[in-house]
């Protein structure tokens, strides 16, 4: 495979936060179809929405790395022709800041998804809508101002004919619900829904 071909690759497969600062870009970039998020902590700052076909895969940054030796390659924006596959590579960007706080994972094989102080009341750390969509080993900690479980309290919310499929996902919400289902459907695979203040998952189809 060559450069281009690489590159094209890469732009289908981001790494947050490498690639892009924060999920929401990943997500939002028109060649997105799988988004690599590194294991451990992130602290969200705003609803992530996802309105597209997409898996979400928790990686370790030692997995990065044995993919290819490419520095936020996607925000570089120009010709790569050093790129190539390697066995064991390192990398380091210093000019990178991310948006996003990441920690060390207390699960080395998971992303934590968690809101932070400033998270807007009564709305979902993620919304999911018209979309075929998969989580891997995700983790989700919602908390927020407000008692709204009725308008977006929750940790995440699927509607609009979504399908959603979590394995080795947990979810949790101190606030609200754990999961809104609104006329979508949903699979649980080695995942739970646990700790919400109210309903664990709550669904509704017209």
């Amino acid at each position: 495979m060559d450069p281009s071909d690489w590159k094209i690759y890469y732009r289908q497969n981001p790494i947050v936060p490498i690639d892009y600062p924060s999920l929401q870009q990943a997500l939002s970039a028109a060649d997105t179809r799988r988004v690599l998020v590194q294991t451990g902590t992130h602290i969200v700052h705003q609803p992530i929405v996802c309105d597209r076909n997409v898996t979400l895969v928790a990686m370790q940054p030692n997995q990065f790395t044995k993919v290819s030796h490419r520095p936020s390659l996607l925000n570089r924006q120009n010709s790569c022709p050093d790129l190539m596959l390697v066995d064991d590579a390192s990398w380091s960007d210093d000019s990178f800041v991310t948006e996003a706080s990441v920690t060390e994972p207390s699960d080395p094989s998971v992303a934590t998804l968690v809101t932070s102080d400033s998270f807007p009341s009564d709305q979902p750390l993620m919304h999911i809508r018209s979309s075929s969509c998969v989580l891997q080993n995700v983790h989700v900690q919602h908390s927020t101002q407000g008692m709204d479980i009725w308008n977006g309290n929750c940790a995440v919310h699927i509607s609009q004919e979504s399908k959603v499929e979590f394995n080795g996902c947990s979810i949790t919400s101190s606030s609200g619900r754990g999961l809104q289902v609104l006329d979508a459907s949903v699979t649980l695979q080695a995942s739970a829904v646990y700790q919400c203040a109210a309903a664990g998952i709550h669904a509704n189809h017209a």
